[in-house]
């Protein structure tokens, strides 16, 4: 659930949210203290619906919040890319930025190949 991503998200919600102050605000920042570990399925559960709800609500919208997410991503590649470490350390770097879930890599994956994939 969430694969390890719960923090960057609620981040990326918090930043985003119209009003710094209030409630979402104050969750987001119990959330993000949190740091993905959580010792029971339930509370994350709890939390990673909350962060949708929050997502797709009228004063974010999944559009927008992608976007946000999407210059996240490019912009910490873009940190990673810019040092001076070799392809090797990078690439491992640049896996850790996201976790991107198994379901969406196969499909990914299935879309170029454009067929069954050996797991």
């Amino acid at each position: 659930l969430m694969e390890g991503n719960i923090k960057k998200m609620t981040q990326i919600l918090q930043d985003i949210w119209p009003t710094k102050k209030g409630n979402v605000n104050s969750m987001c920042s119990t959330i993000i203290e949190i740091n993905n570990n959580y010792s029971d399925e339930n509370s994350l559960r709890e939390h990673a619906k909350y962060i949708f709800e929050h997502i797709e609500s009228k004063e974010i919208g999944k559009g927008m919040y992608a976007q946000k997410l999407a210059n996240y991503i490019e912009s910490e590649i873009n940190k990673i890319y810019n040092k001076e470490l070799d392809q090797i350390d990078k690439l491992d770097k640049i896996q850790k930025v996201f976790n991107i879930p198994k379901y969406i890599e196969n499909a990914i994956l299935w879309s170029c190949v454009g067929g069954e994939l050996d797991e």
